[in-house]
């Protein structure tokens, strides 16, 4: 195996080997590994004449998803899940100014995602959207993966012209969200959610 060596200034010298290089991993590995261990937490969302996407927080069937996926009233909605597994899901929980719904499907042992720390994401940070793009789930049972970065923190305070009533802290991602994403999962490089996507 060969050394490049380079005399620095001050007599230092800087050793690159063939080995080290080899250790630096493909980035898509990474990507890979996150979508295995997040994506069958991922699920599809419909309710009040609107779809999109969820996440499961609870091994006992609790899903975090938006109104902006399954509307600002109402008692049920339809979830799928991982295996196209179709569950009546009970509204337990909504806050319309935040734009979250709890959702409650009967089972346990489900796959889930671990909490973030939405407080601590930083501009340039790399963030990761999962959801049922385009029909995904429901078609493929298959949710869909982009990948981007924090492109910046906001405080929204009034309502805007798509329809979003949420009211706090955003964060703006480049990761490339399209339609029935809504209320799917962002997550940080290790698979912990940071937010959930609305249209704000």
């Amino acid at each position: 195996m060969g050394i490049w060596m380079r005399l620095l200034p001050g007599g230092m010298a800087l050793f690159l080997t063939a080995a080290m290089a080899a250790q630096e991993e493909d980035p898509s590995k990474a990507h890979v590994r996150l979508y295995k261990k997040v994506a069958p937490a991922v699920v599809y969302v419909a309710g009040n004449g609107q779809t999109g996407s969820g996440v499961i927080i609870d091994k006992k069937g609790i899903i975090l998803t938006s109104t902006t996926a399954c509307g600002s009233s109402g008692e049920t909605v339809t979830v799928i899940t991982k295996g196209h597994v179709q569950h009546k899901g009970k509204v337990i929980g909504r806050v319309n100014n935040k734009e979250l719904v709890l959702v409650k499907i009967q089972g346990e042992n489900f796959p889930t995602v671990e909490f973030g720390d939405s407080e601590g994401v930083k501009p340039g940070q790399t963030t990761y959207v999962l959801g049922d793009s385009f029909g995904s789930i429901l078609t493929d049972d298959t949710p869909a993966l982009s990948v981007g970065v924090v492109s910046g923190l906001y405080e929204l305070t009034k309502s805007n012209a798509r329809g979003s009533t949420y009211k706090g802290k955003g964060i703006e991602t480049s990761a490339a969200v399209n339609p029935n994403q809504d209320g799917g999962p962002m997550v940080d490089r290790q698979g912990r959610l940071l937010g959930i996507v609305t249209r704000a």
